[in-house]
């Protein structure tokens, strides 16, 4: 049996707020254990003079150099930090950097027109859209480049990710972003799939902006 709207919404804000928390514990915690770890390595390494304990000190800096680098990544997956201060399109840049990084995929961002703000419940959605759009490209994609644009609008935001070189798998990408899709219709959004040559595919995410928006910030998106 199908949840409800409103179930499903208060499903995910639990879930949203779980995330935040553990993100939080691994930016605060490990994280930082790690790096007084790794920094303490270093300043061992610098003072050696033993080639075989250098070679061994060394490794094990590399080791937690990666186990800081994928404890970002999993932190950032959960909760990108930037998001409750600066927005989802700062929440996805800050995203992108790491997926970048992790996959070797070129991700090129780009915003057009002044960001709106949405409520912290409704940013969360988008950037959760826009995170499994990623993920799915990644699937379905052969592509070594991604680009993204944020169309800022007077009363709606459109997200379009250019893809080129989708491949042929067992992955069926309809069937994948209706996932994404049941996001975006909790937040009165749509999502389009179009296949604009042979090479190449677009997926557009478009939210409308909540009244409130409108009313207050409209000034500010014409302007």
């Amino acid at each position: 049996m199908p949840l409800s709207s409103k179930t499903l919404s208060e499903v995910i804000h639990s879930f949203e707020r779980e995330n935040k928390r553990i993100s939080s514990e691994l930016h605060e915690g490990i994280a930082q254990t790690l790096y007084s770890v790794y920094t303490g390595l270093q300043i061992i390494e610098m003072k050696n003079k033993d080639q075989e304990i250098g070679q061994q000190v060394n490794q094990l800096t590399h080791l937690v150099e990666r186990s800081i680098a994928d404890l970002r990544w999993l932190a950032t997956d959960l909760h990108p930090p930037s998001m409750d201060d600066y927005g989802v399109f700062s929440a996805l840049k800050a995203y992108v950097t790491i997926y970048i990084k992790t996959f070797g995929t070129e991700v090129l961002l780009h915003s057009i027109g002044t960001e709106v703000r949405f409520s912290g419940f409704s940013e969360k959605l988008l950037f959760r859209s826009c995170q499994e759009t990623l993920k799915i490209i990644g699937k379905c994609s052969e592509t070594e480049e991604i680009t993204i644009i944020f169309d800022w609008d007077e009363s709606s935001v459109r997200i379009s990710f250019h893809i080129k070189g989708l491949k042929e798998s067992s992955i069926d990408l309809d069937v994948e972003m209706k996932k994404v899709k049941a996001k975006t219709l909790l937040i009165h959004g749509d999502l389009e799939i179009r296949k604009v040559s042979e090479m190449e595919t677009v997926l557009t995410i478009d939210v409308p902006y909540p009244v409130e928006v409108n009313e207050l910030d409209q000034n500010s998106i014409s302007g």
